[in-house]
């Protein structure tokens, strides 16, 4: 009876358990400061902490939350990892992104940052070299152009400092393609050799060329290869080059190394042409056998795979003038941090009935002195519906050792967890449109998400205001109980009796627990023809109103909602309902009439 009693006690005194786990995982010889920040933040939140380095992470598919202490030094291969890690509808923090920015590498055994390798195997000649840039004859290579208006010139170049010999091409490029062909003959690939090897150099101005091979069916095979101002060497995987014409029987077919003529470099459509005049150089051209090292230094492929606000591959830019850091929708208020990053402002949530699966996030905001808009060095996103849903992340774009030490930096990041753990987001909300035509119907309304496990009662609220006078409008408030992965959807249609030039402002709060989870706020407007202007007319190929001549000014404006987006479909229609936004639209404009535009 004793020992059953004593036992009971036990039970009682026993610490609860842990409903949630976080892994953070740790840089290779990383600092303890990151480290300490994050099991810091993870355990505010009631999560059990386990530690474990980035590059042995086990199976961390299980975790609820992961934390990355150097975003931007992370294996390579771990990105597929994280794509899936998402489709189970997890949480991840990155700190010091962009994510990916210095991917890592297993190159004979041990862990290296990809660019480091590549700038250093640069200096070493291939297994089995297919030119002798040293010996060989500038003559022996052909230009195939599609415009002749073009130039295409190359001479041989030397290093003195290392040996190393190398062809410098410089182009004046118009558009279309401009190649530059070697006949390499038969056997140009060894037996059991696939790969193609070099190393390559551009400047400023030609950040990518295009390396491909011609078979002797006439097939071609192209792959379009990122350069640096610095030499690099490149493998590309025979499974990587890509049909490019010349036999349509070998199209969705895969490049043959033991059939390969003709090798060939240079510029076309898909290497990026905003300048017109490049120089790259070509260098060590051979073949080798495909190995782990060789198809380990293969770039990012992250085809079909949109990380918004993280990387890889997304700019990020440096912020300058930055006077203040403000922490929206977290209680938590960070000190300014020396060092910082902003990825590309997203469209938020505003517009009701826009039907976006995802919803991007900003835990923070940096203005300047004079309150312009400099950057959201932590930003993030949930989806809802497609393959990720419910999943969500936060990148922290602060490159600041000192910062992240600081047991304010803890609790600021402890509330991002929170709001991430919370669940609650505002998916769209506000007016249907942000400009109505006479006599269109206004509807207005808001779609609520709850992509966590558990039920969350909430208070929602919806205002319109008159933006001239101040009157209110319209306002409604209603409690709502969000099940697990629940929604909620509610729209209104409001009778605007009389319009003013300045619009209607419509603004939707959500509440938990009486705290202000999130909000959506943005102004609509009506609009009228002009009435009694006259037309504009043309006159001697001038234009006119009236008497008074009209000189324009145009700018070719896209919006940055999009850039740096993978997901081409919605860059090109920005236009569309998706990535007009109107916080971004008004700023940019806004930005452009302060230039007298």
């Amino acid at each position: 009876m004793k020992y059953f009693l004593l036992c009971f006690l036990l039970t009682l005194l026993a610490p609860a358990a842990f409903a949630k786990s976080a892994l953070v995982l740790e840089a290779p010889g990383g600092d303890p400061v990151f480290t300490r920040a994050a099991c810091a933040a993870a355990e505010m939140n009631s999560y059990e902490v386990e530690r474990r380095s980035v590059t042995e992470p086990g199976n961390w598919q299980a975790f609820d939350l992961v934390l990355f202490c150097d975003g931007a030094c992370l294996p390579q291969s771990m990105l597929t990892d994280f794509w899936h890690f998402l489709n189970n509808g997890k949480q991840a923090v990155f700190f010091q992104a962009p994510a990916w920015e210095r991917p890592l590498v297993k190159i004979n055994g041990r862990w290296t940052e990809r660019s480091e390798y590549a700038r250093r195997a640069a200096m070493t000649a291939p297994e089995h070299p297919i030119y002798d840039f040293r010996n060989g004859s500038c003559k022996s290579w052909k230009r195939e152009a599609q415009e002749t208006n073009g130039i295409m010139g190359w001479r041989e170049a030397h290093d003195p400092s290392n040996g190393y010999y190398y062809y410098e091409f410089t182009a004046d490029f118009p558009g279309g393609y401009d190649y530059v062909h070697l006949d390499a003959g038969e056997g140009a690939f060894r037996q059991g050799d696939t790969v193609t090897v070099f190393t390559a150099q551009g400047d400023s101005h030609t950040t990518s060329i295009v390396a491909g091979w011609v078979e002797e069916d006439g097939s071609r095979w192209k792959k379009k290869t990122v350069l640096d101002t610095w030499r690099n060497i490149y493998y590309i995987e025979a499974e990587d080059f890509e049909y490019a014409g010349g036999n349509d029987r070998r199209s969705g077919t895969v490049f043959d190394p033991s059939k390969a003529r003709r090798f060939f470099v240079g510029l076309d459509g898909s290497t990026d042409n905003t300048y017109r005049q490049h120089t790259f150089s070509i260098g060590a051209l051979g073949t080798c056998p495909s190995t782990d090292n060789t198809r380990a230094m293969k770039p990012i492929n992250n085809t079909g795979m949109d990380y918004m606000s993280l990387g890889p591959d997304n700019a990020f830019f440096d912020m300058h003038d930055v006077a203040s850091f403000e922490a929206p929708g977290v209680t938590a208020k960070p000190d300014m941090p020396r060092s910082m990053k902003s990825s590309h402002m997203r469209p938020s949530a505003a517009g009701y009935g826009k039907k976006r699966d995802w919803r991007w996030l900003s835990w923070s905001v940096c203005r300047t002195a004079e309150g312009k808009w400099r950057g959201n060095p932590a930003a993030g996103l949930v989806r809802f519906d497609n393959a990720q849903k419910y999943s969500r992340y936060a990148a922290i774009a602060v490159r600041d050792r000192d910062w992240y030490a600081k047991p304010s930096t803890h609790k600021y990041i402890a509330a991002v967890i929170g709001s991430m753990d919370r669940g609650v987001y505002i998916q769209s909300a506000g007016a249907d449109r942000f400009t109505y035509m006479e006599g269109q119907p206004v509807t207005v309304g808001a779609d609520l998400r709850n992509v966590s496990g558990e039920q969350r009662r909430i208070a929602w609220r919806i205002t319109v205001t008159d933006n001239s006078t101040g009157a209110r409008l319209f306002d409604r408030r209603e409690e709502y109980t969000l099940e697990p992965r629940g929604r909620m959807d509610r729209s209104f249609e409001l009778p605007v009796k009389r319009w003013t030039a300045a619009g209607c402002r419509v603004t939707v709060n959500v509440s938990m627990d009486g705290l202000l989870i999130d909000t959506v706020s943005h102004d609509f407007y009506q609009w009228k023809p002009a009435s009694g202007e006259p037309f504009v007319t043309v006159k001697n190929g001038r234009f006119y109103k009236g008497d008074r001549e009209l000189k324009f000014h145009g700018v070719n404006y896209h919006p940055t909602c999009t850039t740096s987006s993978w997901n081409w479909a919605l860059f090109l229609e920005w236009f569309g309902k998706d990535f007009y936004d109107p916080e971004v639209i008004e700023r940019d404009l806004s930005n452009m009439n302060g230039l007298g535009i």
